[in-house]
């Protein structure tokens, strides 16, 4: 003859089986969240890391050719006096916009949540701070093909950086004012 479990005993079973369902269920969810967590951490060391080098591609530029690092100096000096005509120019535009959209890249983080603003602006300022020696350049660049948030996340930290942040020397100036100080001469 077959065995037919009472009812206290099916409602115990199935006690168990929903326990174990919970706990799987937990389990599954605990799991989840530290393959999200874990990933969302490797998302933003890979975001940090590409802005990263980024700079650096742009810092062997400008040590490879000559023009790359006149632009690179008038976007930080803003000295036209430098430059030896409309291509330096437009190189230092196009090396604004290759921070800007470095800067870009970061704010995207930011605003999807993989960042934290304090993130964000401590690598953002200072590259801002850096592209604001000619802000006719730095204007420009802004009105070209950025969102409205965008341009307006850029235009208050232009803002806050030019009031707090003081613009560094340039690299041309610098180094004439080392070389005067070796040789015993005033820049």
């Amino acid at each position: 003859m077959d065995y037919l479990p009472t009812l206290e005993e099916t409602a115990n079973l199935m006690q168990i089986a929903t326990g174990f369902t919970l706990i799987a269920l937990t389990l599954v969810v605990f799991f989840h969240q530290v393959v999200f967590f874990h990933q969302r951490k490797n998302d933003k060391e890979t975001l940090r890391g590409r802005a990263w080098e980024t700079q650096q591609k742009i810092n062997y530029m400008a040590l490879e050719n000559e023009a790359v690092l006149r632009a690179a100096e008038l976007t930080v000096s803003g000295n036209f006096d430098r430059i030896e005509g409309p291509d330096d120019l437009k190189r230092a535009m196009f090396m604004c916009f290759i921070q800007i959209n470095r800067v870009n890249s970061l704010w995207r983080g930011w605003k999807s949540g993989l960042l934290g603003e304090s993130e964000l602006l401590d690598e953002a300022r200072p590259t801002i701070r850096l592209l604001l020696g000619s802000l006719e350049i730095f204007n420009y660049c802004l009105t070209r093909g950025y969102s409205g948030d965008f341009a307006k996340f850029m235009e208050k930290e232009r803002d806050y950086v030019i009031a707090n942040i003081p613009q560094p020397e340039s690299g041309d100036d610098w180094a004439a004012a080392l070389l005067a100080k070796k040789s015993g001469k005033s820049a």
